[in-house]
């Protein structure tokens, strides 16, 4: 993997032969533009590396329908965390008997939502399960091992000062009590933390957590149908930025969780699937004071702003290095940067911003009357197709009453 295995070989400006400008041209700017076989190369290497796994395309990641409706061919699930996601993944194609819900601070209306359409529920809190008690046969529910891993403080989602999942000794008893609810199949879900790339860190953490559920199984006296690992893994952001060994952590991984006894092992990922199939297109509106201003803002990408992250951005016509510079949008804050380039550029030049396929559509807004980017698929035999339009003004009155 790498930031630029997108792109044909040999170049930065086209993707299965589909010339990036002539997208632009196309569509407009800003534009988010995807590799199906991207996406198919990496789900293939996953299912690879974890063979008797079943994977859940997280849908958080991007729920556009067309890419859970791509990967639903080829075997995915959906992982979600809310009702429209849930209706996202029935739109695109996905049984419901192949979804996971996995929310926090879920109302019961919520709860009943999945429950009604035959979904597992991995229930954050015991108070959660509480609104859906003595109902359900199957119950899995959210451990927080004590540990976490992430990139960003944002996005680590286990150990200490998170409000996600039961601490073990917490989750003990919850089981007990679903058991003697009469609850009969039982699952055990983590997710510490996101974009990770360290495969020994990762193995630790996998370990650690089959050591807790074994406790927890044989305390509570259930046994675990499935292991739900959760997502996390992660993808270079930067030439600099190492790959995921993500052989070896399956490898590694499932000849551990094979000493447990447990049912089968279940993976959530999103990122790692679409992160690095898809790339931003926008156009340089202004050249000043060190600034880049381009029409790509933290209405498209807010993550640099949320929690520092960082995504490379290059000229999508060839142009010599320069000083280095700050790219900004549109947005009227001063935290709307989005990343440095270090090319001489000038008013009217496209740029593309890499590894855009996860967390920035499903994160964008319309902040500042910005309307969101139109959405392009360049297809494995060489066509495009647009798969979702921009946004026009219809659609900022299509709520108001």
């Amino acid at each position: 993997m790498g930031v630029f295995d997108i792109f044909d070989n040999g170049s930065r400006s086209t993707i299965s032969g589909i010339s990036l400008n002539r997208i632009a041209d196309i569509y407009g700017t800003p534009v988010i533009v995807y590799s199906a076989r991207r996406i198919r190369d990496n789900f293939t290497r996953l299912k690879k590396a974890f063979p008797e796994a079943s994977i859940f395309y997280s849908v958080k990641a991007n729920d556009n329908p067309r890419i859970i409706e791509l990967l639903g061919g080829m075997g995915s699930g959906a992982d979600t965390a809310s009702p429209f996601e849930i209706s996202m993944s029935i739109f695109a194609g996905i049984d419901t008997g192949n979804m996971l819900y996995s929310p926090n601070n879920a109302s019961l209306r919520d709860l009943e939502f999945a429950y009604d359409r035959g979904i597992t529920i991995n229930f954050n809190s015991f108070t959660q399960y509480s609104k859906m008690r003595g109902k359900m046969e199957r119950i899995s529910f959210r451990i927080n091992p004590g540990f976490g891993l992430g990139e960003f403080g944002g996005i680590t989602t286990g150990g200490s000062n998170t409000k996600f999942g039961l601490d073990p000794d917490s989750a003990i008893l919850a089981y007990e009590k679903a058991r003697e609810d009469g609850s009969s199949e039982f699952g055990i879900h983590m997710m510490i933390g996101s974009n990770n790339r360290n495969h020994l860190q990762l193995y630790e953490a996998y370990s650690s957590f089959f050591k807790v559920a074994d406790r927890i199984s044989k305390e509570a006296g259930v046994k675990f149908e499935f292991v739900d690992i959760g997502g996390g893994l992660g993808i270079p952001y930067s030439s600099a930025d190492k790959d995921l060994d993500i052989a070896s952590l399956g490898s590694m991984t499932t000849d551990e969780f094979s000493r447990h006894g447990f049912g089968h092992l279940v993976l959530e990922p999103g990122r790692y699937i679409v992160g690095d199939a898809g790339i931003i297109i926008g156009t340089v509106n202004d050249v000043h004071n060190g600034f880049v201003g381009t029409d790509i803002g933290m209405n498209i990408n807010i993550r640099p702003a949320l929690y520092g992250a960082r995504h490379m951005i290059l000229p999508l016509s060839e142009r010599t290095e320069g000083e280095e510079m700050t790219v900004t949008g549109q947005i009227c804050e001063n935290t709307d940067r989005i990343g440095q380039i270090a090319y001489r550029v000038m008013e009217g030049d496209r740029l593309m911003v890499l590894c855009a396929g996860a967390y920035i559509y499903s994160m964008s807004s319309r902040y500042n009357g910005r309307p969101r980017p139109a959405e392009a698929m360049i297809m494995e035999d060489g066509t495009d197709r647009l798969i979702r339009r921009r946004e026009d003004f219809s659609d900022f009155l299509s709520a108001v009453v």
